[in-house]
């Protein structure tokens, strides 16, 4: 999994720095250079995004030995996986509602709500006229409905057939993950671009751009911390588990996931962590954290709900009661379904909105900051992961004490 390094941290606050001193040097070439970067960075994730996100589910479906093999544990998992990450997405959603009168943009009425694209179209869209409909109309809904079908029908199959086809499946996943990693690599000069851009543009566009920025990004680091210092702890105590004492005796791995931005680089010392330190079940352990690590992305959901949101607000496109409850679903079911890909939130949100017609714009504003944001979701998530682990073990010690 890519790593960013000090030097890349630096390179990044560098090429950022640049990117807001390069419009006033009034050099034509740059700004047109600019504008062209963005515009195949943008063009360059839209085209692997799709892969990656096909790649990611059907290989972890497939990757299963059998549906009834997860039995108690798998169901305490999944549940929990699904709750946290709805509880975090509901977060993100009341502090969208609160921040939502600073921006600059009412939300209107519902009589007066004129769609780009209608929800059911959207709906419709999950089940493609062809197999290769959703990829060459960039359709992330009908990837996904495509990837589950797959995944599942894998489970059906003769154990030999089915271990080949994962092996498929998970190969051409490495091998869009390792384009990916190559693209990381060219993000602190995307990150000048974009930032050339915002401020080149800043005087011909809508002055509230700055400050819808800064109150984005203020919104997300809010819900993230609220879910990781209050949501989750009270969680951990509704089960009658010390959050302050297994949050030290797992610090460690947190640390490693907030500066790697991987879930996978933390995973060994997580695995060891709550075993040695906290008591954790290897049983439990060895089940509960590669597979949340997978599918448990709380920080993630929060991140593909308020770029939506603040995406459609930046473009004047208002939202229905029902638009609402729509994307709140559709960022729960993403996130599970990221499969810790790198940048996999940026690409997910920049695929839903494109999907459903909106530019890309605001994603582009994000992007310079989007590194920082990304440690701190990963850390998140680890944090959640581990949380599900010791209230799953919990369980299944209360249950049944002696099977562990």
């Amino acid at each position: 999994m890519f790593r960013f390094s000090l030097k890349t941290n630096a390179a990044l606050a560098l090429f950022t720095l640049l990117g807001v001193i390069t419009p006033y040097l009034q050099i034509e070439f740059l700004i047109t250079l600019s504008h062209v970067f963005t515009t195949i960075f943008i063009k360059t994730l839209s085209v692997i995004a799709l892969p990656i996100l096909f790649l990611s589910l059907t290989s972890t479906l497939s990757s299963m030995s059998s549906l009834s093999e997860m039995k108690n544990i798998s169901k305490k998992i999944l549940a929990y996986t699904v709750l946290t990450t709805a509880m975090a997405a509901s977060l993100a959603l009341l502090i969208f509602f609160f921040v939502s009168p600073y921006l600059g943009f009412g939300v209107e009425p519902l009589s007066q709500v004129v769609e780009v694209k209608s929800y059911l179209d959207i709906v419709l869209d999950l089940f493609p006229s062809n197999f290769l409909a959703p990829f060459v109309e960039g359709n992330a809904f009908g990837v996904v409905f495509i990837s589950f079908a797959l995944g599942l029908g894998t489970q059906f199959l003769p154990k030999e057939k089915k271990d080949v086809l994962h092996m498929g499946f998970d190969a051409l996943f490495s091998l869009f993950l390792q384009l990916a990693k190559s693209i990381t690599v060219i993000l602190p000069v995307a990150s000048w671009a974009f930032m050339t851009e915002l401020v080149s543009n800043l005087s011909h566009t809508n002055t509230s751009s700055l400050k819808m920025l800064i109150i984005f990004l203020v919104s997300i680091v809010s819900a993230n911390l609220i879910q990781a210092f209050i949501i989750l702890p009270a969680l951990l105590l509704k089960n009658k588990i010390n959050p302050r004492s297994l949050f030290k005796d797992v610090s460690k791995a947190i640390s490693i996931a907030f500066f790697t931005k991987s879930s996978s680089a933390a995973l060994p010392f997580s695995l060891d962590l709550v075993t040695n330190k906290s008591g954790i079940s290897k049983k439990v352990s060895s089940f509960s954290l590669p597979l949340c690590s997978t599918i448990n992305m709380n920080g993630c959901a929060q991140f593909i709900l308020l770029s939506i949101l603040f995406s459609s607000m930046y473009y004047g496109q208002a939202i229905s009661f029902y638009g609402f409850l729509f994307w709140l679903a559709i960022s729960i079911f993403a996130a599970i379904g990221n499969a810790g890909v790198p940048m996999g939130c940026y690409f997910l949100a920049s695929l839903l909105l494109t999907s459903s017609s909106l530019p890309l714009g605001f994603m582009g504003l994000i992007l310079p900051f989007y590194p920082f944001l990304d440690m701190i979701e990963t850390a998140i998530n680890v944090w959640s992961d581990i949380c599900i682990t010791a209230i799953t073990d919990k369980q299944i010690k209360k249950a049944k004490p002696v099977a562990i």
